[in-house]
């Protein structure tokens, strides 16, 4: 497979692609979208273990810039501190929904068969854009994430009942409570979604049995 690295205006992220692309294939698309304070080759780096030759992956660098020390730069999707988030909600939708759009002009790309998902902070943006996107995703993918305003997905309306959804947890994780994983997980199995809940004896992080776990359940919503 093969990394290429990018820019939509001045948004650095990345396309993994499969070693030979072929045009006459429709490929399923899956957004990786990294948590607080890293950058776009975090999960880039896993894509390679969840298939190689099947899909086409955008790994973007989140919108907002910020110093994480030893004069190194990281990226967040939205500030920690902040209750009002809807200016930087429109940042990072308007950015999803432009990589979309570019990489539909430059792949032939299955749109009935793309999957967001993000940890951490990344998963939590997956929580915000995907339910309020009406039918985009065929799945969304949220790993060590939470809800953040829980009240609001108490009432979601459920708008599409294809739409699968996948959480994973560290046991362990000592940044956002396993509770928060728990807590999402029965918040939208009451709201009568189809959710997949694991967790893992690990903390704040991505193991190897979290990504086999989700190479499965991806091979099982594209192969449907």
């Amino acid at each position: 497979m093969k990394k290429l690295s990018k820019k939509l205006d001045e948004q650095e992220y990345i396309i993994v692609e499969p070693s030979l692309v072929n045009p006459n294939t429709k490929y399923p698309l899956i957004f990786l979208l990294h948590g607080y304070g890293s950058n776009m080759y975090d999960l880039a780096n896993l894509c390679e273990y969840i298939d190689s030759d099947k899909y086409i992956y955008i790994c973007p660098n989140a919108p907002f810039k910020m110093d994480i020390g030893y004069e190194s730069k990281g990226f967040s999707w939205f500030d920690l501190e902040k209750n009002d988030i809807s200016a930087e909600k429109n940042h990072y939708c308007n950015l999803i929904i432009k990589l979309i759009n570019l990489i539909d002009k430059e792949y032939n790309i299955d749109l009935n068969k793309m999957i967001l998902g993000g940890f951490s902070q990344g998963a939590m943006v997956t929580y915000d854009f995907g339910f309020s996107m009406h039918n985009y995703f065929a799945g969304l993918l949220a790993m060590s994430g939470k809800l953040r305003d829980k009240e609001s997905f108490m009432y979601i309306d459920k708008n599409n009942p294809d739409e699968k959804i996948f959480i994973s947890h560290g046991l362990y994780d000592n940044v956002i409570s396993v509770n928060e994983g728990r807590e999402a997980n029965k918040i939208l199995v009451n709201r009568g979604f189809e959710v997949e809940y694991n967790e893992y004896p690990i903390a704040h992080e991505i193991s190897f049995d979290v990504i086999n776990d989700i190479k499965i359940w991806i091979k099982r919503i594209f192969d449907k």
